[in-house]
């Protein structure tokens, strides 16, 4: 009955276009650095935070993708305090 489910067995073309439209935007007004640097940064949680899911408790919940969420904008904040994007 999990409600995660959805969100990994189907994927509707307009969310998934609405999704990329909102998270691409905000990187239009950063510094092409500052993308790559948050890009490959996340990248790197994402990969290292599934096998630790996967690892650790045999798959994800509702409650990790919230919390993936949130280190994933933590992450984010750290490397551009780190790279000098924020002052």
């Amino acid at each position: 009955l999990s409600k995660s489910k959805p969100l990994v067995t189907r994927s509707d073309p307009i969310d998934l276009a609405v999704t990329v439209l909102i998270a691409v935007l905000p990187a239009l007004f950063m510094a092409p650095l500052a993308v790559l640097c948050c890009v490959a940064a996340l990248l790197i949680f994402g990969v290292w935070l599934a096998g630790f899911y996967r690892r650790s408790l045999g798959g994800y919940t509702g409650d990790l993708l919230g919390a993936a969420q949130q280190g994933a904008e933590v992450v984010c904040y750290l490397t551009l305090l780190v790279c000098g994007f924020l002052p």
